[in-house]
Order: C-alpha cells, then structure tokens, then sequence
C-alpha cells in the first residue's frame, strides 16, 4: 500500500515539476530577448543623439550627398579601372535558331539560376 501512495504522490508531482523547469527555460530565453532589445535600443538611441548634432548632419550630408557650401568648389576623382575585354553576346547558331521556342525560354530559366561568372564593380 505504501508503495502504491509513493508512485501516486511521484506521478502528481511530475507535472507541477516538469511544468516550473519549462518556465524556468523560457525565463531565460525571454530574458537573453529583453537583454538584446536593451542592446538595440541603446544603439539606436546612440545612434539618434548622432543625428542631433548639426556636425554630424553637415557631414553626412558632404560625404553621402556630396553637398558643398556656397563658393566651394566640389571635385570628384574616378579613378581609372582597367578594361577588360569587351563582352559581346553570343550569337546563336543556326542549331539554336531551330529550336522550339520552348526550348529557348527553358535556357534563358537555367541560365537566369547560375551564378554569374563576372559583374561590374561598384
């Protein structure tokens, strides 16, 4: 009889105990959330106390903008980058003018999927 009140007493508290372990772990994830909000919100209140300053506005403005002051004069230099080989399109063969038209949209869809071999520098 004692070890039947023994499981009934271990089998009710599973429940309260696993129950209060999971909220125990979703404290501390919800606490690891609040601490990263605290984080962006910190460096997002930095980041308007920046904007504030009329310095800092003036020189975001030169340097994005490339806005000058009156009377100033504004230069910007390009520098030379060297030419690589014109890139001409492929003509077609006189093969691939004779394929349906299917087959040359199913090409332009496996093509569009690759990466590119080469693209312009910015």
């Amino acid at each position: 009889m004692l070890a039947v009140i023994v499981c009934a007493l271990v089998l009710s508290l599973t429940y309260p105990v696993r129950s209060y372990f999971a909220q125990r772990a979703e404290i501390r994830d919800l606490e690891r959330a609040r601490t990263a909000a605290q984080g962006r919100v910190a460096a997002l209140e930095a980041r308007e106390a920046r904007w504030k300053d009329p310095a800092y506005v003036e020189a975001q403005a030169r340097a994005r903008l490339r806005y000058v002051r009156p009377g100033e004069t504004s230069y910007i230099v390009i520098a030379p980058t060297p030419s690589a080989a014109p890139t001409t399109p492929a003509r077609r063969s006189d093969a691939a003018a004779d394929q349906p038209w299917y087959e040359r949209v199913w090409e332009t869809v496996e093509v569009a999927g690759e990466e590119p071999t080469a693209g312009p520098e910015r």
